[in-house]
């Protein structure tokens, strides 16, 4: 190869490099623009939220540090309760501890449940480092918009707080109890949920097979305004197995107690425990 071809392939090479050199940084000016634009936006989007529902989350947060010092005890010092997300009709934002700033969203395939309430979900925080604290209960509070009082916690609230009475430990031995445990399969859904007396009740139904099979209900009664679990019940269990015979069962028991109604009748529990034989397993705070 001759050194003029050498000179010329050269210069072309570092004219290319140059280019796009030029073009990187300019995309690069370009991209940070629009970045620090972005981040000038969610500072802005944060004042909106903070403007606009930050009386809602403090008031949900004074109600969880009144209503619940059983957590608050066992959570210390060295935590902070932090706004999780917030949901009003479509709009939703979830915030962020670290750079203190919300995230938001808009669904509008939502169907706000009611117009003048306001969802706040809670969380803890180690301030140190902003990681989660493990353990921490689902706390999810409906709030008034415009009186900013809190009603009381949200029936997925309920739910959580039915489902983590369970440890692995009592889960086996409701199972010995049944005569199912080790179940190869196990299933279980949501076969009524409604607030009555003050309380949220929260009946599932559950099935597993280990050779044999069977259902049985679970019902929990949590308080509506600290989301404390009250009351478990384990119903005798009754033929039935996961899939479809289990949707069978459900629509079966639903029109017997409910009939033709969508609503669920508030001793529909009381119900349930006469035509299921009694219970297993109970437990009442306090026990």
């Amino acid at each position: 190869m001759d050194e003029k071809f050498k000179s010329t392939a050269f210069f072309l090479i570092t004219a290319v490099l140059v280019a796009l050199l030029v073009g990187s940084h300019y995309r690069i000016e370009k991209l940070e623009g629009k970045l620090e634009r972005y981040a000038g936006q969610r500072e802005e989007i944060t004042r909106f939220v903070w403007a606009e529902y930050g009386a809602d989350i403090y008031a949900a947060i004074n109600h969880f540090m009144e209503t619940r010092p059983d957590v608050v005890e066992k959570l210390g010092e060295n935590v902070e309760i932090k706004v999780d997300y917030i949901v009003h009709g479509r709009f939703g934002a979830s915030y962020d501890p670290r750079e203190q700033l919300f995230w938001v969203y808009y669904d509008e395939f939502r169907k706000p449940r009611e117009e003048d309430v306001v969802y706040v979900r809670l969380t803890a925080y180690y301030p140190t480092n902003w990681s989660a604290v493990r353990g921490f209960p689902w706390m999810e509070y409906v709030v008034n918009h415009t009186t900013h009082g809190v009603i009381g916690v949200t029936g997925t609230t309920a739910q959580f707080a039915l489902m983590s009475h369970f440890s692995y430990e009592k889960r086996q031995e409701i199972l010995r109890e049944l005569g199912i445990e080790n179940a190869t399969t196990g299933c279980s859904s949501t076969f009524a949920l409604f607030r009555a007396d003050g309380s949220w009740v929260d009946i599932e139904l559950n099935c597993a097979e280990n050779g044999k099979s069977l259902c049985w209900f679970t019902i929990g009664w949590v308080e509506e305004k600290s989301g404390k679990l009250e009351r478990v019940v384990v119903t005798k269990p009754f033929e039935g197995s996961c899939g479809k015979e289990r949707e069978d069962t459900a629509l079966q028991l639903r029109e017997e107690l409910m009939g033709d109604s969508f609503e669920v009748p508030p001793d529909i529990a009381e119900k349930l425990l006469n035509l299921t034989g009694g219970t297993i397993y109970e437990w009442t705070a306090g026990d």
